[in-house]
């Protein structure tokens, strides 16, 4: 069967003020991350991630000075 892709963990190091994402990917493939404050206005704020095979994670700083933010990860190739 097919796994839908989805992000599979979101955690927040309050500490270190970062947040880490995980989600299921596809071996070689590459990966952008989007972020927005409201679902409507999304950025772009890491391209070319490279996948850990799997499931692949990557670790931001949390930024933007938002006390929220959503995330959506796109597959570029």
């Amino acid at each position: 069967p097919l796994t839908p892709f989805v992000i599979t963990s979101i955690s927040y190091d309050q500490a270190a003020d970062r947040t880490t994402l995980t989600w299921n990917s596809k071996n070689n493939g590459v990966y952008s991350v989007d972020s927005s404050p409201n679902l409507n206005d999304w950025a772009e704020i890491q391209d070319d991630v490279p996948s850990d095979g799997e499931t692949t994670t990557l670790t931001l700083p949390r930024g933007q000075g938002n006390s929220s933010l959503f995330y959506r990860i796109r597959r570029t190739n």
